[in-house]
């Protein structure tokens, strides 16, 4: 274990203390390495708590070619070494999945990196796959995004800054592909806006939200 990279969690049993840590890496549980302080080094006023240090067990993620771009912009941003990623496909799409400990501090320094990663995979991704691809880039459930307000998420804001476009401009906005979950998100945030409609248009992958005037 890397001391260095190694987090402390106190719990009143060791299995608390193990399913706190993976919420916290965004991991499970079989991700973790773990190692129990001896009863002489835990801290003073505890009782009978337990007291572990967590890291994450470094194995090499297998990505393509969405995953190793995110990679290599988290690389020269300097983050590389706080934050890793993990790459899946669900129903089609791309998930990039954020993890470790250094995520919540690079989103306090400005929320909007995460929006502004989501574009340039989107963007890479339709130049090394084609028009056709959709990615999606998570961080861990639960994780709070500073200077948001709560429900007011990625999707949230981008729905917002659209629908400003839209009202600006007076011309419809199609926004890019995206799964039930994302439009029901988009769709749910434009319906409360005077003046303004969304609508579903494509097939499949390529289904997309449409935002425009009433």
């Amino acid at each position: 274990m890397d001391l260095a990279l190694a987090k402390e969690f106190v719990a009143d049993t060791e299995a608390e203390a193990i399913a706190k840590a993976a919420d916290h890496f965004g991991v499970s549980e079989a991700q973790l390495e773990v190692r129990a302080l001896p009863e002489r080094l835990g801290l003073s006023g505890l009782g009978s708590r337990v007291v572990i240090l967590v890291s994450i067990k470094e194995e090499p993620a297998e990505l393509g070619p969405v995953g190793e771009f995110v990679a290599g912009v988290l690389r020269r941003m300097g983050v590389a070494g706080r934050i890793r990623l993990d790459e899946a496909e669900d129903d089609g799409e791309i998930v990039i999945k954020l993890r470790g400990e250094g995520l919540q501090a690079w989103l306090r320094q400005d929320s909007r990196v995460l929006d502004a990663l989501s574009h340039l995979a989107q963007r890479a991704a339709q130049k090394l796959i084609g028009e056709e691809a959709s990615v999606r880039v998570n961080v861990p459930r639960g994780l709070e995004v500073p200077g948001s307000e709560e429900g007011d998420g990625p999707l949230e804001r981008l729905a917002s800054k659209t629908a400003e476009e839209v009202r600006k401009t007076g011309k419809p906005v199609v926004l890019r592909p995206m799964n039930s979950k994302e439009r029901w998100v988009v769709h749910n945030q434009i319906k409360g806006m005077k003046g303004l409609r969304s609508e579903s248009e494509g097939e499949g992958r390529m289904r997309r939200v449409k935002i425009e005037p009433e």
